[in-house]
C-alpha cells in the first residue's frame, strides 16, 4: 500500500522522541507541528515539517523540517526580531543543544521510523507511536476546511494518517486536511 502520506507523521514522532530523549515535553499536533506542551514561556510550536510528492521517473518524498533550537532566545528582547505568536525554542525551554547533533538524532530517530513503516504492519505501528504522544487526540478542535468549519473532539487516527474527529453531533469525520485549531473548554 501508499505509505508515502505517512512521512510527516514519521518524522513528527521522531522529533518527538529525540525532544523527549533530551527532556523536553513534547508533542504532535497534528497533521504537522510539534509543540512543547509544558506551560509557561517554554509553551509553543517548536517545529513545523512539510513534505512534497516530486513526481517523475523515480518520485521522491521531499521532507523538510523546521525546528527551533536557539531561536528565539530565552529572552525575547534580547532578539532584533519580532517572535511570532505561539513560538517557542528548545533554549527558551532551558535546553541547550548543538544543533547538528539535533539534526543527527532526529535523522536516525527518522530513519529507524521509516524502516518500521515499511514493515507489514508498518502502519498501523506508526498510527499507535503518533497516538502516544499526540497532542491533539483527545483534544476539542476546529478543523478549518474549504467547505466550512468542523468542530469536534478529535478522537483517533486512522492508518493512512488521517484525524478522526466526532462533531458535536455525534458524527464521526475522517479529516485527511486542514488547518487545526485546539479550543478550550466551553469553544
Amino acid at each position: 500500500p501508499d505509505r508515502r502520506g505517512l512521512v510527516t507523521s514519521a518524522l513528527a514522532v521522531s522529533v518527538v522522541e529525540v525532544l523527549r530523549a533530551m527532556g523536553a515535553d513534547a508533542a504532535v499536533k497534528w497533521p504537522n507541528d510539534v509543540v512543547l506542551v509544558g506551560g509557561g514561556d517554554a509553551a509553543g510550536k517548536v517545529a513545523g515539517i512539510l513534505a512534497e510528492l516530486v513526481t517523475g521517473e523515480r518520485p521522491a518524498i521531499v521532507v523538510g523540517l523546521g525546528l527551533n533550537v536557539a531561536w528565539p532566545p530565552p529572552d525575547s528582547a534580547a532578539s532584533d526580531e519580532p517572535v511570532p505568536p505561539g513560538a517557542t525554542s528548545l533554549a527558551r525551554a532551558g535546553l541547550h543543544a548543538h544543533r547538528w547533533r539535533v539534526m543527527v538524532d532526529v535523522l536516525v530517530a527518522f530513519d529507524s521510523q521509516l524502516v518500521d513503516l515499511d514493515g507489514p504492519d508498518g502502519p498501523e505501528r506508526l498510527r499507535q507511536d503518533h497516538l502516544a504522544v499526540s497532542a491533539t487526540v483527545g483534544s476539542r478542535v476546529r478543523v478549518e476546511r474549504p467547505g466550512g468549519d468542523l468542530v469536534g473532539e478529535a478522537v483517533d487516527l486512522t492508518t493512512d494518517g488521517a484525524l478522526v474527529v466526532e462533531t458535536d453531533g455525534g458524527q464521526l469525520v475522517e479529516v485527511h486536511a486542514g488547518d487545526i485549531t485546539h479550543l478550550r473548554a466551553g469553544q
